[in-house]
């Protein structure tokens, strides 16, 4: 049951961000890139920077995110992810949440 709320949560974070599809390649975790859904690339792409260094972003086939866990098993590479995608995610709400106030505060009284 565990196994199965992580991977729910996983998803719900990945969409979140604009990732629509997350599998694991060798001793590659790829997430692949929903243009359509990514709200603000480039705070996306400075974000993962700042998240991990080992966080790569390539663009063929398809613009993905990868991360390379070598010799990782499946459940530990779930529980790895999980914890990535949190602290992005939490990086990103409070990148946009500060974008949001400097808009508010920077747009003219009525």
């Amino acid at each position: 049951v565990n196994t199965l709320l992580d991977v729910s949560q996983l998803r719900y974070l990945c969409n979140r961000e604009g990732i629509s599809q997350v599998s694991h390649r060798g001793d590659n975790l790829v997430m692949r890139l929903d243009s359509n859904y990514v709200k603000d690339p480039l705070m996306l792409l400075t974000t993962l920077r700042e998240t991990d260094t080992r966080l790569q972003l390539v663009e063929k086939p398809y613009p993905a995110i990868t991360m390379k866990f070598p010799g990782i098993k499946d459940r530990e590479l779930l529980v790895q992810s999980l914890r990535l995608m949190r602290v992005l995610s939490e990086r990103m709400d409070a990148k946009r949440h500060a974008q949001a106030e400097q808009a508010a505060a920077s747009s003219p009284e009525e």
